[in-house]
């Protein structure tokens, strides 16, 4: 089944957003590297983007992956949980390019992405129930556009009220688990799952309203969409919320690494949780195979997924049929241009190229329906 592609208009920056990959290329073809940090503190909890450690740890070897004329990139020195090592990163040069590019992805790594809980399944409910509340334009578990290797690690996916970016919406708990940090400075409230074969992950909320909050502690245990709190308005008032896996310590080297969460894409969990018995449907983590890719096309963010009826948890989905063959761009105005088909009216561009460049993709890939959530106000808009 094809994949498909959700589509949203960006107001600010240039922002190819591929959720379910971890390899992406921008349009200047800067290939992101991996990310090399020591994670991020959400709270008292740390979690890391550092794949080069995860890869390092499950068994895979940069060396293996080298082909002739490229070299690897000196190591780097880390502290994470206070054990100070050495890393050697997944990332190559190739003789006589200073530009860094990550090596294909290791069989060890494809492997936990693909299944993080070993055969065991995310079972998580969108963390709201507001229909007004949709995926952000500015969301994405990698973003595009920032300045440099490593930098475009959003680790996470935003949500937001479609009809007013100053509003917040109530935020519930995405599966049963107990409080495993809430701290009172605004901080972001962090809960702990277990499987039932016994695989911990946490779901982390970020940005929430603190008074709203402090009803919680740490320990309590929560239930599936319990109030957890409202969020901080302000500004772009928006939930960040994150999945991140605990994974078992190891040695790098002759140094022991503490057991740590690691951040994963909370997107391809939501589509994974209704898909998970189809090996041709979805996949967590898509080879580096970029044929999606958006190059010039201004403010798109796309989300390579299957949403079928139901994937969003919302029932009123429908969708509308068209030939791709027969899609034409029309002029309204000096800067708004619509693909459309007769009287199937598709989506607006400011600019000639920008329509163009999406018409392609949409032929390219074999897109027939555009699918809505919701309408005649869609939370949610996609094509497959």
């Amino acid at each position: 089944m094809k994949n498909s592609v959700l589509i949203f208009i960006c107001s600010l920056t240039i922002q190819y957003c591929y959720s379910q990959n971890y390899f992406v290329t921008d349009i200047e073809g800067r290939d992101q590297v991996l990310a090399i940090s020591t994670g991020s503190a959400f709270g008292r909890i740390k979690a890391a983007d550092n794949y080069n450690l995860l890869a390092t740890l499950l068994g895979d070897n940069p060396t293996t992956h080298l082909a002739p004329g490229q070299s690897l990139i000196d190591p780097v020195n880390l502290t994470m949980g206070g054990v100070n090592f050495n890393l050697q990163p997944f990332v190559y040069r190739e003789s006589g390019n200073s530009r860094m590019k990550n090596l294909p992805i290791g069989s060890k790594l494809s492997q936990f992405l693909s299944d993080p809980l070993q055969g065991e399944k995310f079972d998580l409910t969108l963390p709201f129930t507001d229909k007004r509340v949709a995926l952000s334009d500015r969301s994405a578990f990698i973003r595009l556009g920032n300045d440099g290797p490593g930098s475009d690690y959003h680790t996470a996916i935003d949500f937001d009220r479609t009809d007013d970016l100053s509003k917040g919406f109530d935020i519930i708990a995405a599966a049963d688990g107990i409080v495993l940090s809430n701290p009172s400075d605004g901080q972001p409230i962090v809960l702990l799952h277990t499987t039932p074969k016994g695989k911990v992950f946490i779901t982390i909320y970020q940005h929430l309203n603190p008074s709203s909050k402090s009803h919680l502690n740490d320990g309590d245990t929560i239930k599936r969409g319990d109030k957890l709190g409202f969020l901080q308005e302000g500004g772009y008032t928006h939930l960040h919320f994150a999945v991140a896996v605990r994974v078992d310590g190891g040695f790098v080297g002759k140094v022991m690494v503490p057991e740590r969460y690691y951040l994963i894409d909370p997107f391809g969990v939501y589509d994974y949780r209704k898909n998970y018995q189809s090996s041709t449907t979805y996949n967590y983590l898509p080879n580096n195979d970029l044929t999606n890719i958006v190059a010039g096309i201004k403010g798109v963010n796309v989300f390579m997924t299957n949403p079928i009826n139901g994937s969003f948890f919302y029932k009123d989905e429908d969708c509308l049929s068209f030939d791709p063959n027969k899609l034409v761009i029309k002029k309204l105005s000096s800067n708004q241009f619509r693909i459309e088909s007769g009287n199937h009216l598709m989506k607006m561009f400011s600019t000639m190229e920008e329509a163009g460049n999406a018409l392609q993709i949409i032929k390219r890939n074999g897109y027939t329906k555009s699918c809505f959530i919701g309408r005649p106000n869609p939370s949610f808009e996609y094509y497959k």
